[in-house]
């Protein structure tokens, strides 16, 4: 289905709505819209697809399974010469 690309960019948020969008959503008053702007591009990173979802907050929920990122490096450890020189020296890895 459609072209291969980045992985779709989706921007949860949330505020009060419009009077118009209250009226059209059947929103109950004092009710935030939850919005979800998603975003999927070509391998040559053109826009190819913009869904605009705008929902109750009283009636919906939003959930995404998180994918863990691959562990950081331990940080950098200096000496105590390093620490307090006046021009502060570069660690092993970094020299």
């Amino acid at each position: 289905m459609g072209r291969p690309g980045a992985p779709p960019r989706a921007i949860i948020g949330s505020r009060m709505p419009t009077p118009d969008e209250a009226t059209d959503l059947q929103l109950p008053k004092g009710a935030p819209l939850l919005r979800i702007l998603r975003t999927a591009t070509d391998p040559a990173g053109a826009v190819v697809e913009v869904n605009d979802t705008r929902m109750s907050a009283a009636k919906f929920e939003i959930g995404y399974p998180l994918t863990p990122s691959p562990p950081h490096p331990p940080p950098h450890r200096r000496t105590a010469k390093q620490l307090t020189a006046r021009r502060p020296a570069l660690c092993n890895r970094c020299q």
